[in-house]
């Protein structure tokens, strides 16, 4: 089950997403707003996860990518790492957002 954080009405809130698993130890099926399918691109087990989720069909419209991290401390030697392996993937728009930057981040 993943609870990740989200801003509703200038406040967090934690909605729970449930993942199914798949044959594949890395991906599960899930059911969240158009998105179908998560998929893990890495993970130290301890201190970060890269995370995508996306609509089967219709990849190359939605494929969303996360480094969800521990802790607030920014480690830049897995930042360098996460952006070379959102190169790998067959996207041809990327926006980045570095919200380490904002005011408030939601904490879970």
């Amino acid at each position: 089950m993943l609870s990740p954080p989200f801003r509703e009405d200038n406040r967090c809130v934690e909605k729970k997403v449930f993942a199914e698993k798949t044959e594949c130890a890395a991906k599960f099926n899930i059911h969240y707003l158009e998105e179908n399918k998560a998929f893990v691109l890495d993970t130290d087990y301890e201190n970060y996860l890269f995370l995508c989720v996306e609509n089967t069909d219709a990849p190359e419209q939605s494929l969303v990518c996360q480094y969800l991290a521990r802790t607030l401390k920014v480690d830049n030697k897995v930042m360098e790492k996460f952006d070379g392996v959102l190169k790998t993937l067959p996207v041809q728009m990327r926006i980045i957002l570095d919200l380490t930057q904002g005011k408030e981040q939601c904490r879970v």
